[in-house]
């Protein structure tokens, strides 16, 4: 089988949690025996769109540039990128097109891969697909639970933008229509957690996606260094990158509430700051780390804590914990409880106090976290494993008639709504002009 893996970027430009993931979907796929190609988006601008061919680990990678013009996720459409995309399409010839996210592409690519004739499955990894500002996180820390329409979006795009919130609204009603079309012409939509399907499948009113966990590195855990808990202090590790949404504060305070004193507990941050006015206590920052250094620190760690304020839709750090050998405390809100098993604990995020409590049932009783570190984890996927459930889901998608589209209506639309845009700027100009 010859799969397409579509996205918004990709190595060797950029490596995120998405790109991470897709990455070991594509090794996986390739143990298997299957042939893998990628077509990504750039961050990257050119004076007019272009295709670059590249090669990643072995893969061919058809990068589509965007021309050097404002954007926005507000409309994420690219015209001049569609010929490409097809002719891409065309010339690589795939068996199924697999997803995982439309920024730098546009909001129609599934539509137009299926139009081919080339069935389509959907891995919505965050929500882009329901959210004009991309994590729907207006304030920066709570998640809205709104539909994406009019009604809700217009108001709270014109608080960030300050411009017409009427025509705000109008955009966010079609990006909504324009991903829930994405989603009817899919063969099959997965979500990478079970909180985070039902989420989507409220917000962007379609069935429940399956649910299907991300692949992470096998990363074998080092002999235990320096001196255990409750020998020692309670050494607790934080990484990934640090931000006040991923809880970095919240842990730093909570660390200090639970050991006023300073000597019970010793809290290490490894990552890069997003944010540089992080108040980060007495905690040691240890800076930006590769998985070599990652195993060390876990070595010399009793626990993982990971209290991040987001609704995350699954948390890649979790698993490196977990296949690390540590236990792990994590945010009750999202999805990062899911994996956890036996070896966790899942607390309140409210408030740094919630968390300062627990760290004080621990230091009370050890027996707590040592009954933890022994206890099993929830399923983890390697590459291999998560290949051979995707191979599963392609096979059911190709055994289905690829569905008929809609594309030309949605063009339409869009050439209508800039007519009447432009027609009201003129007679604005011609009131003004006292035409």
């Amino acid at each position: 089988m010859h799969i397409l893996m579509v996205l918004h970027n990709y190595p060797p430009e950029f490596r995120g949690g998405v790109e991470r993931s897709v990455e070991g979907a594509v090794a996986g796929l390739l143990e298997l025996g299957h042939k893998v190609s990628v077509l990504a988006g750039s961050e990257r601008t050119a004076m007019e769109p272009q295709v670059l061919r590249e090669r990643h680990a072995g893969v061919d990678v058809w990068r589509l540039v965007r021309e050097d013009i404002f954007r926005t996720p507000m409309d994420p459409f690219d015209g001049g990128l569609v010929p490409l995309y097809e002719q891409s399409l065309a010339t690589i010839k795939p068996d199924i097109v697999h997803i995982h996210h439309w920024w730098n592409l546009g909001d129609d690519i599934g539509r137009r891969a299926v139009a081919l004739g080339i069935p389509v499955v959907l891995s919505l990894h965050d929500f882009f697909t329901s959210c004009s500002l991309f994590f729907r996180m207006p304030d920066g820390v709570n998640l809205c639970e709104k539909k994406e329409e009019a009604s809700s979006c217009g108001p709270c795009l014109f608080q960030r933008y300050g411009v017409d919130e009427r025509e705000l609204g109008i955009l966010a009603a079609a990006r909504a229509r324009a991903f829930r079309a994405e989603a009817a012409a899919a063969g099959r939509v997965l979500a990478p957690s079970s909180s985070h399907a039902r989420r989507l499948a409220r917000f962007l009113s379609i069935a429940e996606p399956d649910v299907l966990g991300l692949p992470t590195d096998a990363l074998a855990p080092l002999p235990e260094q320096g001196v255990a808990f409750p020998r020692g202090p309670l050494r607790i590790l934080h990484f990934g990158n640090l931000s006040r949404l991923k809880g970095v504060e919240l842990l730093a305070e909570a660390v200090e509430l639970a050991d006023p004193e300073g000597s019970a507990i010793e809290l290490t941050l490894a990552g890069e700051l997003v944010e540089g006015d992080l108040k980060l206590g007495r905690a040691r920052h240890e800076g930006a780390f590769e998985h070599a250094r990652l195993r060390t620190l876990a070595s010399a760690a009793d626990v993982a804590v990971f209290p991040s304020l987001a609704a995350e839709s699954y948390g890649m750090v979790v698993d490196e914990a977990l296949r690390l050998g540590l236990p792990v405390i994590v945010s009750e809100c999202g999805a990062l409880k899911e994996r956890i098993g036996a070896r966790g604990l899942a607390v309140n995020v409210d408030s740094a106090r919630p968390l300062a409590e627990l760290l004080k049932l621990l230091l009370r009783e050890p027996e707590r976290l040592a009954s933890a570190r022994t206890g099993a984890p929830g399923t983890l996927e390697t590459a291999r494993s998560h290949a051979e459930k995707l191979v599963g889901h392609y096979s059911a998608v190709r055994a289905l008639p690829v569905p008929v589209v809609d594309i030309q209506t949605p063009l339409l639309e869009r050439i209508e709504r800039h007519r009447r845009r432009t027609a009201e700027m003129v007679a604005l100009m011609q009131r003004l002009r006292g035409g």
